[in-house]
């Protein structure tokens, strides 16, 4: 846990400029736009994709290498357009750190694990439903979604720069705006940039708390 802190506290520094370009954005646009802006933080959570490929050992043989997701913190933006009575588009975007983790088990010897850390930029655009038909109370649905690259702390795996998926929400609104919610992201296209290592999706879980303001 710790060296999963340290590691978005990394990230994290390393796309301060990132962070301060997400307030400028939220400030102006809160100025210009005719509907409210919110903002949003939490956890990234991996979906569970993985793969396994296999390296020459240096002292002989190979070694299977084991790569599986890595969580991070997340940071956003969103808005809650009403397009009738029950029915709002809720558009988000939001700045993540998440990346891989490497577990190389080698023949005859202790495995060893390290964290590759990417950070992204997440844009969502899901048409979600009142169920309560009054401001507040429960939203869901979904809609499609991207995910950018923005920085790959040690590039150790090849990645692609843009991956597409699905993305659905739900969210509770309390009375005073602010929200809670859950959304999961379904990778789509493989975001291994070379094919022959194997599939891996850029699939996630986002649990945060938001403020409409």
């Amino acid at each position: 846990m710790a060296s999963r802190f340290n590691l978005s506290k990394h990230l994290l520094m390393e796309n301060r400029n990132c962070l301060l370009g997400f307030c400028l954005l939220f400030l102006t646009a809160q100025a210009a736009a005719q509907f409210r802006i919110g903002v949003q933080a939490g956890a990234s959570v991996p979906g569970g994709s993985r793969y396994s490929t296999q390296m020459p050992y240096y002292f002989g043989g190979t070694m299977r290498v084991e790569t599986t997701g890595s969580g991070g913190l997340v940071f956003g933006l969103f808005t809650l357009p009403r397009l009738n009575n029950r029915i709002y588009l809720r558009p988000s975007a939001d700045l993540a750190f998440r990346g891989f983790k490497k577990t190389q088990i080698p023949p005859q010897a202790p495995s060893y694990s390290y964290t590759d850390g990417h950070s992204y930029l997440d844009l969502a655009f899901p048409v979600v439903y009142n169920f309560s038909n009054k401001p507040g109370g429960f939203y869901g649905g979904g809609g499609p979604g991207l995910s950018f690259l923005l920085s790959n702390q040690y590039g150790s795996t090849q990645v692609r720069s843009t991956t597409v998926g699905l993305n659905g929400l739900l969210s509770y609104v309390f009375p005073l705006d602010f929200s809670l919610n859950a959304s999961y992201h379904l990778g789509l296209t493989n975001a291994l940039l070379n094919s022959t290592d194997g599939s891996f999706k850029n699939s996630f879980f986002n649990i945060t708390i938001g403020y409409l303001f």
